[in-house]
């Protein structure tokens, strides 16, 4: 019988959880690097031409428009600031390599995603309401607190589905700790620790 800490290890190696993403791994070298600058954001970034695209559309929103529209990756990142390009290029990088549709473990992804969505949306406005300069930290932690159920629903399949089934195909992570020995957040929070993603991330999500 494996330990909590074997079956942890188990379920973080699922064959769902991706490799990190190019796009991560660039943005977090820009990020750690002392000497770099938004040029260098803008070069991590722009060879994702879909999150290129994102961060246009996102400079152009009511909330970071200026005087004149961002048309360039350059105006757009220049725009919105360093840290929020960060936090979003993380999340698109990184929600785009799991899968969207289909049931796995008795949960529905794209329920999952729906779920995860309304989260982020929530979780930006009230941080919008309080700290105005964590919106989009906010937002990242809202779309990624729950990838930790994926890695579950994949590695332990039968164990979630039954527990699934008990709370109308959504556990409550006090459910998952009672039936598995961990929970969807303490797997998230593990995951991108591994990623080597920011401090903030896991605090808030733990």
């Amino acid at each position: 019988m494996m330990s909590v800490v074997q079956e942890l290890d188990r379920v973080l190696n699922s064959k769902i959880v991706p490799t990190p993403p190019v796009v991560m791994l660039r943005v977090m070298e820009v990020q750690r690097r002392e000497d770099s600058g938004l040029l260098d954001l803008v070069e991590a970034v722009s060879i994702d031409p879909g999150l290129s695209a994102k961060i246009i559309a996102m400079a152009n929103s009511a909330v970071y428009r200026r005087d004149r529209e961002a048309t360039t990756i350059e105006r757009a990142v220049a725009q919105i600031g360093a840290r929020s390009v960060v936090t979003m290029s993380l999340a698109h990088s990184i929600a785009g390599k799991f899968p969207k549709e289909g049931v796995i473990g008795g949960v529905s992804l794209s329920d999952f995603w729906r779920r995860s969505l309304i989260s982020a949306v929530a979780a930006r406005q009230l941080a919008g309401e309080i700290i105005p300069d964590l919106r989009e930290e906010a937002f990242f932690v809202g779309l990624m607190a729950g990838l930790g159920r994926l890695a579950l629903v994949d590695s332990l399949s039968e164990r979630y589905e039954a527990i699934a089934v008990s709370s109308n195909g959504w556990p409550t992570t006090e459910a998952e700790q009672n039936n598995l020995g961990m929970s969807s957040l303490k797997v998230t929070a593990e995951l991108l620790r591994r990623w080597n993603l920011p401090d903030m991330f896991t605090d808030a999500i733990v």
